[in-house]
């Protein structure tokens, strides 16, 4: 599937399901950029997804508003590194020289003629699922009420017998 057809579905599902995104074009990369607001705790979360659309392939990168401060910085890292070591559909990363949090995932459209809405909607979805399960730990890390190993045992203690967080039983 080429950039082209990847970018034109991702434009028709975002303008069918009302999101707002903002078109750029930049070095034969198509990007689109959507607004998702996450709630999390008593606090609103904002995600700002950019998306780049290249042939066979689609990736996201999602940015929280906040960042981490100087102060916090390293032990944000650490955390997001022991949250990493289980994630099967992407990463968190942290940027060093300002504190931006983002999560990065991809699509692998090679073995793909079609990309359903079912699909583009599991795949701009994932983001804001990890963001919101794992928005409170980032934040009590942030603020120093917990350590990143207290933050991260937390959520493991907090996750049903089955697996992974969203039920699927992995």
């Amino acid at each position: 599937m080429t950039a082209s057809k990847i970018y034109l579905k991702l434009k028709n599902y975002f303008d069918k399901n009302e999101i707002y995104y903002k078109p750029y074009k930049k070095e034969k990369v198509l990007r689109l950029s959507a607004s998702l607001g996450a709630s999390a705790k008593d606090e609103q979360a904002y995600i700002l997804i950019h998306i780049a659309c290249e042939d066979f392939f689609v990736s996201i990168n999602a940015c929280l508003e906040q960042s981490a401060d100087e102060k916090s910085c390293a032990k944000v890292m650490e955390y997001l590194t022991r949250v990493n070591y289980t994630l099967k559909n992407g990463c968190f990363c942290i940027d060093l020289r300002d504190g931006e949090i983002s999560f990065n995932s991809s699509l692998n459209c090679i073995d793909r003629e079609t990309l359903s809405d079912d699909l583009i909607s599991i795949f701009l979805s994932t983001p804001h699922v990890m963001f919101n399960h794992y928005y409170a730990g980032l934040m009590d890390v942030m603020s120093g009420k917990k350590t990143p190993e207290e933050a991260v045992s937390e959520l493991y203690d907090n996750d049903n017998d089955e697996g992974c967080f969203c039920g699927c039983g992995h």
